[in-house]
């Protein structure tokens, strides 16, 4: 799975533009839009596409900016963390890692 986040603050990239692009591709969304939780607070929001044997995790990071580990590093980990173990987004794994 390929993964991809921004702060939504990022003014280099905006995430309107990385979501234009993701429509491009013409992916099917797998996982609608949703939150996800840090120290039980919105810290972003999530989604997954697919298409064939491709799929995308997308995220926007709430109040990150550009260089997201240097502004939300807290909420970064927690993705990065939960993409390399290859858990799901839901609310079990959250609390599984302690973030909920």
């Amino acid at each position: 799975m390929q993964q991809s986040r921004n702060g939504d603050h990022d003014l280099a990239f905006p995430y309107v533009g990385v979501e234009r692009w993701i429509a491009s591709l013409d992916l099917d969304v797998e996982v609608p839009w949703k939150p996800f939780y840090v120290n039980d607070q919105v810290a972003g929001y999530k989604t997954k596409y697919t298409l064939n044997n491709y799929s995308l995790a997308y995220a926007t990071v709430k109040g990150a900016g550009h260089v997201v580990a240097a502004t939300k590093p807290t909420q970064i980990a927690t993705l990065v963390r939960k993409w390399l173990s290859s858990q799901t987004y839901s609310i079990d794994s959250d609390k599984r890692y302690g973030v909920m």
